[in-house]
């Protein structure tokens, strides 16, 4: 729907919105409690149509909410929305090639941003049931823009461009739909609105004086009054200064001041004083970009004794700190090549800390620090939450151990094992690899079979155990064993030219799984142990030697299978980043069509090839959910999957006497589910 017309609010070109939610994507993450979030590089919100990069710039309080904009391949910017597990366009004006998203309520139901067309700028309100375009403070200019909202979602803040140029300070409240300019220090001159506080008290900024210089500022709404927070240098009048970010009360307000000798210093204002922070040793300069929820943590960037720009962490106890430095006394040492440039936000009581910096291969990337709670490390989160989307995988064992009893020691029904009618006995062993998934899986059983009603019945069962192990990312692993109870009943006319059968599997495993990860760009871990069960059910029909080609007989069967998994939730312990993982069901249905074709070789061996195609439709995907341990809670959506693939047998049945057999078959597949690789040996018994 077009956009209609209302007041609000709209980021600049350069983000200067709130500097928490600037850099790069998934910055915010730490900002949230507990909350939901998908995230892949630059956090799983994902590069959809065409865009070579994506930038979160705001979150909601949960964190189920997350919105930004990608530049696609035409470079042009595309303002998003992702919630649940998928990430919707926001629209824009018409014929806009560049629309931003700068910030979401806290709620999540109301985005605010930018549209652009024609070289001439709207400000947004994107919410339910639209999309709004804002006006500006004066009549036929259409410049403004919005740097931030309140927790509510119901004012927003930022800067408009008035008649005859200039740009002043606004606060749009919906609830009143009343779009005030905030006016300036002194003079005529230019005023922007760059942060509010949660509660919506107070609003920061930078102003114009009558001296013609830049203060920072501080507007209280309930008295409509704004107020010079001054400067750092002894001449107010020749120095400037700028609020960029303020706390959820509103008491302290944090930003970058000129000194007397010319430099920026970041400072820290509470109760009425604006106080130097400092720099780092060495250095000439610093800025405060962000301040905690609770006000006593501050965090930006500075320059060192070498010149380089370093993010730093300040605290009235500690003074200010390189986050290298800070990570160094918790004992987490950066691995070479990394370089934290900026903190752009902390956590409500500063023990977390997010950030941009130059990762060892030279690029910018995104940063969570922190120290205390439930670890302590960096996390680069394009590396680390890959590892989160693959412990999704984890309830696939369950289905490959059921897979491979179903189709290498059962691949063909009781009643053709090869020996008389009667009752029998079995032993087996099975091995096999699946390259794909990076994994092994091992199986033993032993059982027995009884026929029933004149040789028409068999039924089966047979006790087994079973193990896997998945290699994983960063020197991780997953091993899972257990038991496993196989039941069979087949039924065959007098002539035994059909066969009909029914299968049922239910095993359970105990797990232990090492998630790897890279903590400062060095290799960490954390370990949980989850169980897993999986329930199989098989129906199969089987056509006996229904044609011969040549000295082989061709048999054609046909199977479906139902086979569900479950890995119970866990968490994890050790390392720097833990996670909880809720539980997880995979299901999955699935179609075989084949031949078996047999040829005797002597008259103790026969020799049977069997060729088979499979379709498989996991209804459940790999869908995972749960929550960094004091960080962010994540859901990647399952999605359903539909596969098809080939498989190659070919098996040797040696009768050691009239009821006594051997047999050992080797079977590989193409790309698909089933094992690279495998092998099997069993002996079969009847008395």
């Amino acid at each position: 729907m077009p956009p209609q017309s209302e007041h609000i609010h709209l980021p600049s070109e350069h983000g200067r919105g709130n500097p928490a939610l600037r850099p790069l994507a998934l910055l915010l993450l730490a900002l949230a409690p507990p909350s939901v979030l998908a995230a892949g590089s630059f956090g799983g919100l994902g590069l959809p149509w065409g865009a070579m990069a994506s930038l979160a710039t705001g979150i909601s309080a949960d964190g189920s909410v997350v919105v930004g904009s990608t530049i696609d391949d035409s470079f042009n910017l595309r303002a998003f929305r992702w919630s649940g597990g998928s990430m919707s366009e926001l629209p824009g004006w018409s014929g806009a090639t560049r629309n931003k998203a700068n910030a979401v309520s806290a709620d999540g139901a109301t985005t605010v941003g930018a549209t652009r067309s024609d070289g001439v700028e709207r400000a947004m309100v994107w919410r339910s049931g639209g999309a709004y375009l804002i006006d500006a403070l004066t009549s036929n200019v259409y410049a403004n823009r919005a740097y931030g909202v309140s927790g509510d979602g119901m004012v927003v803040v930022g800067s408009s461009d008035i008649a005859g140029g200039g740009k002043r300070a606004f606060s749009y409240d919906r609830t009143s739909s009343t779009l005030r300019d905030l006016g300036v220090l002194g003079g005529t001159g230019n005023s922007e609105a760059y942060g509010i506080s949660a509660d919506a008290g107070t609003i920061v900024g930078s102003s114009s004086t009558s001296d013609h210089v830049d203060h920072a500022f501080r507007y209280v709404v309930a008295t409509n009054t704004m107020h010079d927070l001054g400067t750092l240098g002894s001449n107010p009048a020749v120095t400037n200064s700028l609020a960029r970010a303020v706390s959820a009360d509103g008491s302290v307000i944090v930003g970058y001041s000129q000194t007397d000798s010319g430099d920026d210093h970041a400072f820290r204002w509470n109760g009425g004083v604006m106080s130097d922070l400092g720099v780092l040793a060495g250095g000439t300069y610093s800025r405060a970009n962000a301040v905690s929820g609770n006000g006593l943590v501050v965090v930006g960037e500075a320059e060192d004794s070498n010149g380089d720009r370093q993010a730093f962490r300040w605290t009235q106890s500690g003074g200010m700190k390189s986050v290298a430095q800070w990570l160094a006394a918790a004992n987490v040492a950066l691995a070479a090549g990394w370089t934290l440039t900026k903190a752009t936000g902390a956590s409500s009581d500063g023990s977390v800390v997010v950030g941009a910096g130059d990762n060892p291969a030279g690029r910018e990337e995104a940063w969570i620090a922190r120290v205390g709670g439930a670890g302590n490390g960096l996390m680069s989160v394009s590396d680390y939450v890959p590892t989160l989307q693959k412990a999704g995988t984890m309830p696939l064992t369950g289905v490959d151990l059921a897979t491979l009893a179903l189709f290498g020691a059962h691949h063909r029904p009781l009643m053709d094992s090869g020996l008389s009618r009667g009752t029998c006995a079995w032993a087996t062993a099975d091995l096999a690899r699946n390259d794909a998934n990076r994994s092994t899986q091992e199986i033993a059983e032993v059982g027995a079979c009884r026929d029933l009603a004149e040789g028409r019945w068999r039924i089966g069962a047979s006790v087994g155990t079973s193990s896997a192990k998945q290699d994983l990312d960063y020197a991780g692993q997953g091993r899972f064993n257990g038991q496993y109870l196989y039941v069979e009943a087949d039924y065959a006319p007098e002539s035994r030219a059909w066969v009909a059968s029914a299968s049922a599997l239910y095993g359970n495993w105990n797990g232990s799984v090492r998630r790897g990860y890279l903590n400062a760009g060095r290799t960490d871990s954390s370990s949980g142990a989850p169980n897993a069960n999986a329930l199989a059910l098989r129906a199969r029909m089987d056509w006996k030697e229904l044609l011969r080609l040549g000295t082989f007989g061709v048999s054609p069967y046909a199977s479906y299978t139902r086979i569900e998994s479950r890995l119970d939730a866990y968490t994890e312990t050790g390392g720097g980043f833990p996670a909880r993982f809720d539980a997880q069901t995979w299901r999955a249905d699935e179609v075989r069509v084949g031949a078996m074709a047999k040829m005797p070789l002597s008259y103790a061996t026969d020799l049977r090839l069997n060729l088979e195609a499979v379709n498989r439709q996991d209804r459940s995907g790999p869908g995972v959910s749960g929550q960094v341990l004091g960080l962010f809670s994540f859901a990647y959506a399952g999605a359903s999957m539909n596969s098809s693939w080939g498989r190659l047998m070919a098996e040797i049945d040696h009768r050691l006497s009239d009821k006594s057999l051997f047999t050992f078959s080797v079977n590989t597949a193409s790309s698909g589910q089933d094992a690279t690789w495998g092998i099997s040996a069993g002996y079969r018994l009847a008395f």
